[in-house]
């Protein structure tokens, strides 16, 4: 059976042969000396190891004695002490729960710090999986918003897109409408293309007769292009025809 402080105190095994007890034996018996250790019993029980006298009766009455006996065990033998006939105690019991009570103290501080230290310890492990876990919650938030973000852009892309695609070219894009140039501007080019201004009268009255269509058909756009064309268009009849005088030429002599 496992001792505790809770049912344990240590006595001498030779208690019996002290002379208060040898005297105690003497005089009462047997029955002296077993109320002597009930009486210890009861005072191991109590909190500050002390009983009241007034208690005497009780304490006679439940171990099948008499009170005159317990008295007598308490006041004629020496082996208790008496405060102001209100209390008794036995010093020599108080001396060997000391021991006790200090190892009793020590460990009941050491497990409070143990409980302490657990409970900090717990709480620096919580601590450490709360900022684990808000950390993770963290990361986890900033790659949903900069999923929601980039899908939010992207969304935003296409339908930007899609208006841009749909939408009429704005004036920046717009090709702008033909203006019928000027003679003299038509003349100032053809200057530069090495054309004179009798070209220029040409390809103005020709195209003015033709309502500024190329072909006939198709709506002017770019005039100076035309007019770059015509003047090509010029050197190749030219070429042509000289051409066809040379060889006509040459054959007249030919036929003289």
């Amino acid at each position: 059976m496992k001792r505790t402080n809770r049912n344990y105190f240590p006595h001498e095994y030779t208690a019996k042969d002290d002379p208060k007890c040898e005297r105690l034996i003497f005089e009462m018996g047997m029955e002296g000396y077993g109320i002597f250790w009930a009486l210890l019993e009861v005072l191991r029980a109590q909190p500050d190891y002390t009983y009241p006298l007034e208690n005497i009766p009780l304490v006679a009455y439940k171990y099948r004695t008499e009170s005159e006996k317990v008295r007598r065990v308490v006041f004629d033998f020496g082996l208790f002490n008496v405060v102001d006939d209100k209390i008794f105690f036995s010093n020599g019991l108080i001396r060997r729960m000391q021991p006790m009570d200090e190892e009793h103290k020590s460990r009941s501080e050491g497990g409070k710090k143990g409980m302490a230290n657990r409970w900090k310890n717990n709480s620096v492990i919580k601590s450490a999986n709360n900022t684990v876990d808000n950390s993770v919650s963290n990361t986890l938030n900033n790659n949903k918003n900069r999923i929601d973000k980039n899908r939010t852009d992207k969304k935003k892309l296409s339908i930007e897109s899609k208006e841009s695609t749909d939408k009429p070219c704005d004036g920046t894009t717009k090709r702008t409408a033909f203006v019928v140039p000027a003679i003299e501007i038509v003349k100032d080019y053809f200057s530069t293309i090495k054309g004179g201004d009798t070209d220029a009268e040409c390809f103005y009255d020709h195209f003015t007769a033709n309502g500024w269509k190329v072909s006939g058909k198709s709506s002017m756009k770019d005039w100076k292009a035309a007019a770059r064309n015509w003047m090509r268009r010029k050197s190749e009849f030219s070429n042509t025809t000289q051409n066809q005088t040379n060889h006509e030429t040459k054959r007249i002599y030919k036929d003289l």
